[in-house]
């Protein structure tokens, strides 16, 4: 989720919702459960 502001006026921030698609490479031997870590 982004936060977006709402007016410079007042501190009312709503979150919008965001669908990305990301590719990326498993390398062989990865455990199945596995988390990987993305910084947003």
């Amino acid at each position: 989720m982004m936060q977006e502001q709402v007016c410079d006026e007042c501190p009312n921030i709503k979150f919008v919702t965001e669908e990305i698609v990301l590719e990326i490479e498993v390398e062989p031997g990865v455990a199945d459960g596995c988390q990987i870590p993305f910084m947003a």
